[in-house]
């Protein structure tokens, strides 16, 4: 599902799937590694605080990616901080880990996806 999902998107603010492969009973992917990136939980545990401006920048760009997947019929299921990469030089955000995605529907939605 995951590479289904990444075929369809193509924003600055989600990870490019470049290729993918079927490999046993996996599929491998071959996404862009940007430089300078960490995820966001590991930039806030460093920092320890980040300013009004910064997180406002930070949250808009993950809204913008939010935003655009549900505009291609995508729903992530799992965006937390350990699913966003910031670059610390930039601040460009990259939304990761389409693993929980699924094809958005007009429907309720009633299984749980990700870890208690």
């Amino acid at each position: 599902m995951e590479v289904h999902l990444h075929r369809f998107l193509d924003h600055p603010n989600v990870i490019k799937l470049l290729d993918y492969f079927e490999h046993a009973q996996a599929y491998v992917m071959v996404l862009e590694r940007p430089k300078y990136h960490k995820d966001l939980f590991d930039y806030i545990s460093e920092k320890r605080r980040l300013d009004e401006n910064e997180a406002r920048n930070i949250f808009r760009q993950v809204v913008e990616a939010v935003m655009y997947c549900e505009a291609k019929g995508i729903f992530h299921r799992d965006i937390k901080d350990e699913n966003i990469l910031l670059d610390s030089i930039t601040g460009q955000v990259k939304l990761i880990d389409f693993g929980s995605g699924t094809v958005l529907e007009n429907t309720l939605y009633t299984d749980y996806e990700g870890q208690f």
